[in-house]
């Protein structure tokens, strides 16, 4: 490292390329300066006296660079936003004094982009130099260049750090990383240490391509309670000459290498019986106990022989542990739990993509636990059990939505989704609901239809949006009236909302297609009251008759739509007619009763 005016560069030599980060520093003259806007608190500059940025003033928007000096202290309060604008001078924040942080679970604090559309790299770093102290709690950054700990003595609880383009590099000695997550960070190790005496310990390092590298002079670093997962290159790797390294009680999950090294200098185990690490693709058996594992039959919860940790160009190996154990830190793998709350939505500008929302797994919290992708299931044709969909694509763990490109309106077919939580066992569980989109050429002129499916949003001109229409009308047999959506008309309108329940009419005028995306009933309740019921069919059984219907429920005639029976574009329905998803039809009934719909 040269001056503060001069030019910092941090090379990184290591077991697959090399990696040169270079960034000028600006010059640090102006005063610190802070102005309220109506989009924010615009600041710049050095701080020359202690400051506080409080949650009632957030967000807080930096424009190229503010610093800490030295002796002067930053204290940043639970909740507040700061926003960064790449400049000229980079877009950083530098630390030379005291930097708090005091965000809490509920209210993290949150450094990321200013952009729009933030993205990858999208400002500068966070500094904490040579003079620094930071002590960061609960904090979350996003899009920048990295993080660097110059000094010594940092703490960082419970932090995350997530598409910086240089992770967390970690220089002084003596820090604490506890409770840290690193995730999808790809043109430097997730955490970069090069400093002495260093503990890691609680955290995840995820989808990156290289979790953790302990390089030249980290000796002494104490590596405890990682989860490595998905790290495209390896997990963890360990240069040769440094000396002190301790590693155990880590979870090693589904990396393309787990661990790589350049000689025996760390031990990979703690002593009997506390045991080693958990590697996912260890294959050994567990039938005896002891330091020497020859007490059988007696499992213990570790593995009987060692696990090889590879050199890493001859993949020979270099370092063991010799108590390997049997079952990741939280605990025993059993199947996972399924994903909740699936949904569908038509985006795009011209809704022709169908995007797929999910609550994570319970088995997926910020990395933790076995879970390493969810599998998307796809389908044309509607299986109750989804056994006929095919897998059409996977994202990572930690991931809770999915767009299907060109899905939406414009496709013609009917799509069916399920999202599937996988563990790196192929340890599967299946979302309990499903997903779907569906879609039906409506003619020029007046047409009778429904929708088969339940929509976020069921206002009359959200869900007719990719109709060209001037007029939409249903008859309410609860109230015994029509109710319309007249576009022409300078009034209000009472035909607010459609659902999936209904049938209803809509005057169309230009060939369109009626496209809708969201949750496939299961089970719908649908009153019907004596007289006629304009009602859809809330379920994609290809084969139920008008005659089904009949037997189930008090319904006497069924009339559907016919385009060629002038002037009413009705018809009456035969027993053995079929009646199809996305059309209405009019139903008379002479005692009122319930019709439970099965989608299938």
């Amino acid at each position: 490292m040269t001056t503060r005016f001069g030019l910092i560069c941090i090379i990184v030599i290591f077991l697959i390329s090399t990696t040169v980060v270079s960034m000028p520093l600006p010059p640090f003259t102006d005063a610190y300066t802070e102005i309220s806007t109506p989009i924010g608190t615009v600041v710049w500059g050095r701080l020359d006296s202690d400051k506080t940025w409080t949650a009632d003033n957030s967000p807080y928007i930096i424009e190229g660079y503010v610093t800490v000096a030295n002796g002067v202290t930053l204290s940043i309060e639970a909740g507040v936003t700061v926003h960064v604008n790449r400049s000229l001078s980079g877009g950083e924040l530098y630390v030379d004094g005291n930097f708090v942080v005091s965000g809490t679970e509920d209210a993290p604090v949150i450094l990321t982009s200013n952009s729009t559309s933030p993205a990858f790299d999208d400002w500068g770093n966070l500094w904490v130099n040579s003079s620094a102290h930071a002590e960061m709690n609960w904090t979350e950054m996003w899009f920048g260049h990295g993080f660097l700990i110059v000094s010594d003595g940092n703490i960082i609880h419970n932090s995350k750090f997530i598409e910086d383009s240089n992770g967390v590099s970690v220089i002084g000695s003596g820090n604490l990383l506890d409770g840290v997550t690193v995730s999808q960070e790809f043109l430097a190790p997730a955490i970069w240490v090069t400093g002495p005496i260093n503990t890691i310990t609680n955290s995840t390092l995820r989808n990156n391509t290289i979790g953790l590298l302990l390089d030249f002079g980290a000796s002494g670093s104490i590596i405890v309670n990682i989860t490595f997962k998905g790290n495209s290159n390896y997990g963890l790797g360990i240069r040769e000459s440094i000396s002190g390294i301790r590693v155990h009680h880590n979870n090693f999950i589904a990396n393309t290498r787990q661990a790589v090294a350049k000689e025996a200098n760390a031990l990979y185990n703690d002593t009997y019986p506390s045991g080693g690490n958990f590697w996912s693709d260890y294959t050994g058996i567990d039938e005896c106990s002891g330091p020497n594992q020859d007490v059988c039959p007696d499992p213990d919860l570790i593995g009987d022989t060692r696990y090889d940790i590879p050199h890493v160009t001859t993949g020979l190996p270099v370092a063991w542990d010799f108590y390997p154990l049997m079952c990741p830190t939280w605990g025993c793998i059993s199947v996972p739990a399924a994903p909740t709350n699936l949904t569908a939505e038509l985006t795009g500008s011209d809704f022709e993509n169908v995007t797929l929302a999910w609550n994570l797994s319970e088995d997926d919290v910020d990395g933790q636990g076995s879970l390493v992708r969810y599998d998307i299931l796809k389908g044309t044709n509607y299986s109750s059990n989804s056994s006929e969909y095919m897998l059409h694509d996977s994202v990572l763990d930690g991931i809770s939505s999915y767009e299907d490109i060109g899905a939406g309106e414009g496709d013609p077919n009917n799509y069916f989704y399920v999202v599937c939580a996988v563990d790196f066992t192929e340890n599967f569980t299946c979302s309990d609901g499903q997903a779907g989109k569906f879609t039906r050429p409506l003619s020029e002129g007046p047409n009778l239809v429904s929708f088969p499916l339940i929509l976020t949003n069921e206002s009359t001109e959200f869900v007719l949006r990719t109709v060209s229409f001037d007029k939409a009308w249903f008859f309410d047999s609860f109230d015994q009236e029509w109710k319309s959506v007249v576009k022409s008309k300078p009034y209000p309108n009472d035909l607010e909302y459609l659902n999936h329940t209904i049938g209803f009419w809509v005057n169309v005028k230009s060939i369109s297609n009626f496209t809708v995306a969201g949750v496939v009933p299961s089970t719908t309740t649908i009153h019907l009251r004596t007289g006629w019921n304009l009602i859809g069919l809330p379920s994609f059984n290809s084969s139920f008759t008008v005659a089904e219907l009949k037997s189930i429920t008090s319904v006497l005639r069924i009339e559907g739509y016919d385009p060629v029976s002038s002037p009413y574009h009705l018809r009456v329905l035969a027993d053995s007619d079929i009646l199809a998803p996305g059309y209405g039809n009019w139903l008379w009934v002479d005692v009122e009763t319930i019709w439970i719909v099965e989608c299938s």
